[in-house]
């Protein structure tokens, strides 16, 4: 087992994703182009036992990254209908102030869900020093017009891991939405520490 503490420029899953607006300015820097699927055996862990792995691309779609057993559409957001695909889809490459929203009908509510490309900036967690994308996602209940919550994912521009989630819920709460975290151990290879 070889734990990376630093990665050279950095280190998802956030799960995600984005709400709101940053204007109409889009801009575009020059880096490495972004590969959104983490390889298979890349595990990240945090300070409350909490894990992310990486099972890298499903053999059905390359599209689809696999991580924890669920499969995240290009790395942005669940897997779902071709809508939601192709909604997910504008978001990649990564550029400053891409946006796309997908609606889901659920059982008892039509939700809009908002992902916005925020920011590209270097943060510092436990694990080290990254670059990072910042991707901000927000569910609102179309059917009472309450925005639910909002998390903001932050993607090592290098290798797609996600080394830091925040969730803030608005209205209500939802067990089921995943848990904020930051990363304290990053391997390559198999299981953090």
């Amino acid at each position: 087992m070889k734990l990376v503490a630093a990665v050279p420029l950095a280190l998802l899953l956030g799960v995600l994703l984005i709400a709101g607006r940053f204007g109409d300015a889009v801009a575009q820097f020059s880096a490495p182009a972004f590969n959104p699927c983490p390889a298979a055996g890349v595990t990240v862990a945090a300070a409350d036992g909490f894990r992310l792995t990486y099972q890298g691309r499903a053999g059905d779609d390359p599209a689809v990254c696999l991580v924890d057993g669920l499969r995240i559409f290009q790395n942005v957001g669940l897997d779902g209908d071709a809508q939601r695909r192709a909604a997910l889809r504008e978001l990649v490459p990564f550029q400053l102030g891409r946006t796309a929203t997908t609606f889901v009908q659920g059982s008892n509510a039509f939700w809009r869900e908002d992902y916005q490309v925020v920011d590209r900036r270097r943060i510092l967690t436990r694990a080290g020093e990254f670059e990072t994308w910042v991707l901000r996602y927000s569910v609102t209940n179309m059917t009472t017009g309450v925005l639910f919550g909002r998390i903001v994912a932050f993607l090592d521009v290098r290798t797609g891991v996600m080394v830091r989630r925040d969730v803030h819920f608005i209205s209500g709460f939802d067990p089921s939405w995943p848990v904020p975290f930051e990363a304290i151990g990053i391997s390559l290879n198999g299981p953090a520490s």
